[in-house]
């Protein structure tokens, strides 16, 4: 698997950053720290570093090769259900196709600790899969109805929730079916 995400980085090593997460940080109230989960080839965490972030700590499995040379990056080798999330710490979490990527059963705690590091005030930009998605077969993976999704929303405001499905490209190569619930979310409770 390590293998295949090595490739996956390398393949989107020069992409343009997320323009959901582009779209989001319009909504963010301070920079003081963000999270980039599933950082994967840097290019969001590198963004976030442009954009006037005090820090910005990027969390994956597998490293990229390239290291940031900044003392405001902080890269932490870790799955998303071993990573220890800190309580009430970042301004943003950018998971861009990155949560889909949890086994279901890790799904909702690492949805829950996710959240929870969030300050009050906090905006959370990033996709989950629907249950149509050309990849809903892989049984490590998590895909969500949409009453599903709604479930998880509980103590965030919603500023973006959308239901997307259409055919498209891959990075690695190939087409398949796209579901996708783009989300752009506020903390707004304890």
């Amino acid at each position: 698997m390590n293998d295949d995400w090595i490739k996956y980085h390398q393949l989107t090593k020069d992409r343009v950053p997320s323009p959901l997460l582009k779209e989001a940080l319009s909504f963010v109230k301070d920079k003081n720290t963000a999270l980039d989960l599933g950082a994967g080839a840097l290019v969001d965490s590198k963004f976030l570093l442009s954009t006037g972030f005090k820090k910005v700590v990027a969390v994956d499995i597998v490293p990229f090769k390239l290291v940031i040379n900044d003392p405001k990056f902080i890269f932490v080798k870790s799955s998303f259900s071993d990573y220890n999330f800190p309580v009430k710490e970042f301004d943003l979490i950018n998971a861009n196709f990155a949560l889909p990527f949890s086994d279901p059963e890790n799904f909702n705690p690492v949805w829950t600790k996710m959240i929870n590091s969030l300050v009050v005030g906090g905006i959370f930009s990033g996709q989950l899969f629907g249950i149509n998605d050309g990849w809903s077969t892989d049984t490590s993976m998590s895909f969500h109805t949409i009453d599903e999704v709604n479930k998880l929303l509980v103590d965030m405001e919603v500023i973006k929730l959308e239901e997307v499905e259409k055919d498209g490209s891959i990075a690695t190569g190939g087409t398949k079916h796209w579901h996708i619930f783009p989300l752009i979310l506020k903390r707004v409770k304890v």
